[in-house]
């Protein structure tokens, strides 16, 4: 019998998180458990549901802990909210290696049945694809628990990855910026150069996107396995070729791999946070919460910081930025084009579209964040706050505090 099958597991539910892990609008539950066999922990949060069920992505990482795992929740829950979805904000983790649980893998497999069997738990939240996890794995999870978004598009769901969903809203959001005069010294994304961090699907799509209106790839990183310490910076001002990139990772090898002539490489895991120190005029973080500190922040030589990811920056590192008039853009408003394609699927089943979904979900993506983007970039300026300041006096109202946890700290 291989390690998967059969596993139990008798997960612990916190309905009354430790005060240090709370704010006023949650968490309402922790679940976590952990694999028998294989020693993988498995992470379930849910945040709010005052404004509807919650949902939020699936990701896979070894080191990913409760606390990320709340925050990346809570994030979920100001996203959802500042997209105007009827929908609460929820998160989940495996704290496991990619690269021993490869896709299309027997492993892969029973760790994703395993993890379909703790949804069982906690019928409130419902999961997505996000970091090293896909549409197949949104697939098994919605034949083995029922519940998922984010499926393959013959399978009835919205491919978010493989459209490029959620790096479109990003792009939305800095040609917005751009276009209303928010970014200093440009004006349009032609000969704009990017560094990004985390060469994945949302990393990748905004690379993609931005080089059709003239933007240059000028610098980017991934860590594709971590157990091996491969992975990197691969840097060259004259631009790389994307494609070249994408094809590496495709065969599930890293950018390094894919440097052209001329090009600086910086390899392993202790060389990523260089990225964010090159001659760029973007940089975007997409990978990881909590990448970039006060002390990177005083190194970062761009003009705008496209948040990509969730919660990459500390607040003190906005700050900073801010008063050094970068512009940084606010993660749960930037990267919200996945969530709410994924509204869009639950849509589809009370209100079909059949072949017209998908348009609808891109034009309600695209104005949705546009429109929050030129709201909050315009009492950013005009209030003399940060743009996340500017987005909780515009999102907090729009979400109440559950009933499990009252007036818990701010």
């Amino acid at each position: 019998m291989s390690p998967g099958a059969g596993a139990t597991s008798s997960p612990h539910i916190d309905r009354n998180p430790p005060h240090e892990l709370r704010d006023r609008f949650g968490p309402e539950l922790i679940l976590t458990a952990t694999h028998p066999a294989w020693g993988v922990q498995a992470i379930i949060v849910v945040h709010n549901t005052a404004r509807g069920p919650a949902m939020g992505g699936l990701r896979m990482a070894p080191d990913i802990t409760v606390r990320e795992v709340v925050d990346l929740a809570r994030a979920m829950t100001f996203k959802n909210a500042g997209a105007r979805l009827d929908l609460g904000g929820g998160k989940s983790a495996l704290a496991a290696e990619p690269a021993r649980f490869r896709r299309g893998s027997v492993e892969r497999r029973e760790l994703i049945t395993w993890f379909a069997g703790l949804l069982a738990h906690v019928p409130q939240y419902t999961p997505g694809p996000d970091m090293f996890t896909d549409e197949q794995d949104m697939q098994l999870l919605f034949e083995t628990a029922g519940r998922s978004i984010g499926r393959p598009a013959d399978r009835g769901g919205i491919p978010i990855d493989e459209l490029g969903l959620t790096s479109l809203g990003c792009v939305v959001d800095l040609a917005t910026a751009l276009e209303e005069g928010y970014v200093s010294g440009a004006s349009s994304m032609r000969g704009l150069r990017l560094a990004v961090e985390g060469f994945g699907n949302v990393g990748a799509g905004i690379a993609r996107f931005a080089a059709l209106d003239g933007a240059v790839l000028v610098a980017c990183s991934d860590l594709p396995d971590p157990s091996r310490d491969y992975g990197g910076v691969v840097h060259h001002p004259a631009g790389l070729d994307i494609a070249a990139l994408m094809a590496a990772r495709a065969a599930g090898r890293s950018v390094i791999e894919a440097a052209p002539a001329g090009a600086r490489v910086l390899r392993g895991a202790a060389s990523l946070k260089a990225l964010f120190e090159v001659d760029a005029d973007v940089v975007v973080p997409a990978a990881r919460t909590d990448t970039m500190d006060l002390s990177l922040a005083g190194r970062v030589r761009a003009r705008c910081v496209l948040e990509a990811a969730n919660k990459p920056l500390s607040l003190e590192a906005e700050e900073h930025l801010h008063a050094r008039g970068v512009l940084c853009s606010v993660d749960y408003l930037t990267n919200c084009g996945g969530i709410t394609a994924c509204a869009e699927e639950l849509d589809e089943a009370r209100h079909p579209l059949a072949s017209l979904r998908l348009p609808h979900a891109i034009a309600r993506i695209v104005t949705t964040v546009r429109a929050n983007a030129s709201e909050v970039y315009r009492l950013s300026r005009s209030a003399s706050i940060t743009p996340r300041a500017a987005a909780e006096r515009l999102v907090v109202p729009r979400i109440a505090p559950p009933p499990s946890t009252g007036s818990t700290p701010a």
